[in-house]
Order: C-alpha cells, then sequence, then structure tokens
C-alpha cells in the first residue's frame, strides 16, 4: 500500500558548478584594468524537487542543467514520486503554469495541482485552456500558502550541504544532486 501525501510542492533551483566565492565573481566583474568580464558560467546544474509540505521529505528530485524553464522537469519528477506515494494535492509555482501540467496532474496521475495561471501577457480576457482558468477563478490561496515549503528544502540543502557541487562532468553531477537530496531526507 503507498503511503498517502496530502500536500507536496515542486519547484526547481540551480547549483554552482564549482566553488567560487560570490565576491571574487563580484570583484573580477569591477576590476577597472580589465575591460570585458571573463568570469562567466553559462551553464550550471539543476534539480527539480518535489517535497511533502509537512515533513520536507524529498520524494523525487529530477536533475538537469540550466538555465532552462521549470516546467521541463515536472512530468518526470511528478512520475518518480507517484512510483512510491500517493499524492492528493500538488502546488507549483507560476513557472509549471501551463495547461499541459494541469492535464498530467489531474487526468493522467488523478492529483490536484494548484498553479497559478499568470504565464502569458496582461490581459483581462480569461486564460486559455479549462485548468488555467479554473486556476484564475476559483485559486486556493489558503492553500498555495504552503508552497514556499519546498524553497525551505533548497535552502536546507544549500546552507547545511553546500550549493557547489564538487563533481565536473554531468552525469557525476547529477549523482551528487540525487545523494544531497538522500542525506538530507536521513538529516
Amino acid at each position: 500500500m503507498k503511503r498517502i501525501v496530502e500536500l507536496a510542492a515542486i519547484d526547481g533551483s540551480g547549483f554552482e558548478s564549482r566553488h567560487v566565492s560570490k565576491y571574487f565573481v563580484k570583484r573580477r566583474a569591477t576590476n577597472p584594468s580589465r575591460e570585458i568580464q571573463k568570469l562567466t558560467y553559462s551553464k550550471y546544474p539543476t534539480a527539480g524537487i518535489i517535497c511533502d509540505c509537512s515533513t520536507h521529505m524529498t520524494l523525487a528530485i529530477s536533475t538537469g542543467q540550466g538555465p532552462a524553464p521549470d516546467i521541463l522537469h515536472f512530468v518526470d519528477t511528478l512520475k518518480d514520486a507517484l512510483l512510491n506515494i500517493k499524492i492528493k494535492t500538488l502546488l507549483a509555482d507560476a513557472g509549471y503554469d501551463s495547461e499541459r501540467s494541469h492535464l498530467f496532474a489531474r487526468e493522467k496521475c488523478g492529483v490536484e495541482s494548484i498553479i497559478p495561471a499568470k504565464i502569458g501577457r496582461k490581459t483581462s480576457k480569461p486564460p486559455t485552456g479549462y485548468w488555467r482558468r479554473e486556476m484564475r477563478n476559483n485559486f486556493k490561496k489558503q492553500t498555495y500558502g504552503q508552497r514556499w515549503q519546498v524553497e525551505t528544502v533548497f535552502s536546507m540543502m544549500k546552507r547545511i550541504l553546500g550549493s557547489a557541487l564538487t563533481s565536473r562532468k554531468y552525469y557525476s553531477q547529477c549523482r551528487e544532486l540525487r545523494l544531497k537530496a538522500i542525506t538530507l531526507n536521513i538529516m
């Protein structure tokens, strides 16, 4: 029998691919002897996490490389989480706003999704799509207020275990991010 999670949240965050202090990057950018800043970060490791809002337990993680939109890891992360548990309600920020996300969560997985309908140009017209319109008209603001719990999980992970990865290769970085999530769950 699968464990039931009443309220879960999903979000994505980027990590540092090497340990370089923010002071060093800032100082190097403002150095008057250099015309162009030569230290730039074009790619960095990212992780999408679904966590239990009541326990801060990481339920699923998907890794990748940024910069990239959060919505890319929505389906894979939710599928992974649902292999072991049943989620009743999933909270996500506007980065996951699409009719496709709602359809997958609600109709394919049986999970109530609460995602604010904010993507697109500002207009007085209602959003396109049934579920996005439903989010605009009947948004559960009280429940959505718990979405910050996933931000807390990322904060704990980066503060306690560090935001910089020691691995250099892509697959090693993915493995290291998964190990960080497991370690945080054990702690």
